[in-house]
């Protein structure tokens, strides 16, 4: 059964980024959240006010359609326009002493209530970090699994955030690297219409429908190479 639950992981982070990679590719004139708003801890990239940076906070739950739900992955991906490079944040898990030691060692499980994603900005592990983002993307398992039945998926193996987080945290930057190798798996506009159908079941943005579509159509489309960088985690 662990060995199944692990795939589900795999299969939702990998089709999940895949989705803020399109989101991030896009300028988009959206305000930036009433969350945090000053630059990430560790630095990363250079300054909203200068270079029109665009951070896009990706919360991956198991489901939906519940009150209360478990977290299986928080990560912050910024964007400078016109550039193939995106710097990823691992917000949790997360192994740095200075986003939240707690979360170094097993722990209990991180809850949300996904019936509306400004509820993110009330998760305290946001609050401890002083982060800022534009827009806010919610999914769960079955959003991406209809998602990824037109893409083949790398076989990496997952832990589980709450149990292993030093490993969970290893797996979801592996899954990453592999999303930018194979992000044209994805093109065209009708597997993302596909996904969309399912709002608000699986999937909530605090962007539109139409915009949703129109940033995952110029990403997927295109023919430059994607480069993801975790400077936080020195690779």
């Amino acid at each position: 059964m662990f060995s199944s639950i692990k795939s589900s992981l795999n299969q939702l982070l990998f089709g999940t980024f895949m989705v803020i990679g399109m989101l991030t590719g896009y300028g988009l004139t959206h305000q930036p959240s009433a969350g945090p708003a000053a630059a990430p801890n560790d630095a990363v990239g250079p300054s909203v006010v200068s270079t029109n940076q665009r951070n896009v906070l990706f919360v991956a739950v198991e489901q939906m359609d519940l009150s209360l739900t478990r977290i299986e992955g928080i990560w912050l991906m910024m964007h400078l326009p016109d550039s193939d490079n995106y710097s990823l944040l691992p917000i949790y898990p997360a192994t740095s002493p200075t986003m939240n030691i707690d979360y170094l060692v097993p722990h209990d499980p991180l809850w949300l209530d996904p019936q509306d994603v400004d509820n993110v900005e009330q998760l305290t592990i946001l609050k401890e970090q002083n982060i800022w983002w534009n827009d806010v993307v919610l999914i769960d398992r079955m959003g991406i699994s209809e998602m990824l039945l037109a893409a083949d998926l790398v076989d990496i193996p997952l832990s589980v955030a709450w149990e292993m987080p030093r490993e969970a945290q290893n797996d979801q930057a592996g899954i990453l690297q592999q999303m930018c190798r194979n992000r044209i798996a994805f093109g065209g506009g009708g597997n993302f219409t596909q996904l969309l159908t399912l709002v608000p079941g699986h999937f909530k943005s605090s962007m539109n429908r139409m915009k949703l579509i129109e940033v995952w159509e110029d990403v997927t489309n295109g023919d430059n190479i994607i480069n993801c960088e975790f400077p936080s985690l020195g690779f």
